[in-house]
């Protein structure tokens, strides 16, 4: 099921509000209680451009029909203005953003080798602190994820980059990856094949 909320004092969409997230979270749950496949469109804001209200409305429908086990979620990465539109800035906010939900949905692993008691009690009743643990270090990269776009420098740092939101930095970010991006979908064998013998004017 994907119901759509509407705006009762204008007739429109309103797929950003709480009201779609929760609606979301609803179909989600009725389908994997009669076991049927379903999907959500919770990606829906209302937002005319990647702001404030765009982050939130995304977030919060997003993330609660992943918590309720939507097992599609469409709509989710690039959307803007109740789907009329999308903004290339928005693929790259949102990549981050979908990141961090997915790793919400992962188990919580408990085990002797997660726990690591001894580990810990070492650190505990020696250095106080695990930043320097080697436990620590070889979890850094399956346990933590670190955002493309984000920003998590320093208050100087960002200050020295210019004070930049993150649409600035997802604007800049575009560019290059418009300028610079060349898929290469083919292996060359099979690129060579073609180009042989069809009249291919593309570089």
């Amino acid at each position: 099921p994907r119901p759509m909320i509407t705006d009762l004092r204008t007739g429109s969409m309103a797929g950003g509000g709480g009201e779609q997230a929760l609606l979301m979270a609803a179909a989600a749950q009725m389908g994997n209680y009669y076991g049927l496949p379903n999907s959500s469109i919770a990606g829906a804001t209302d937002s005319k451009i990647p702001d404030a209200q765009s982050g939130y409305e995304k977030c919060l429908a997003i993330l609660l029909a992943a918590q309720a086990g939507s097992n599609l979620i469409t709509q989710a990465c690039g959307m803007q203005a109740s789907l009329v539109g999308c903004a290339l800035e928005s693929y790259l906010i949102d990549n981050d953003m979908l990141g961090a939900i997915l790793s919400t949905v992962v188990p919580i692993e408990v085990s002797e080798q997660s726990l690591n008691k001894e580990a810990i009690r070492k650190i505990a009743c020696g250095e106080g602190h695990f930043l320097g643990s080697e436990d620590t270090f070889n979890r850094m990269n399956s346990d933590f994820l670190y955002p493309n776009l984000a920003d998590r420098k320093s208050h100087e740092e960002w200050e020295k980059d210019g004070s930049r939101d993150m649409r600035d930095r997802a604007r800049e970010r575009v560019g290059e990856i418009l300028e610079s991006h060349r898929p290469a979908h083919l292996d060359p064998e099979t690129e060579r094949l073609i180009r042989r013998n069809f009249n291919i004017r593309l570089a």
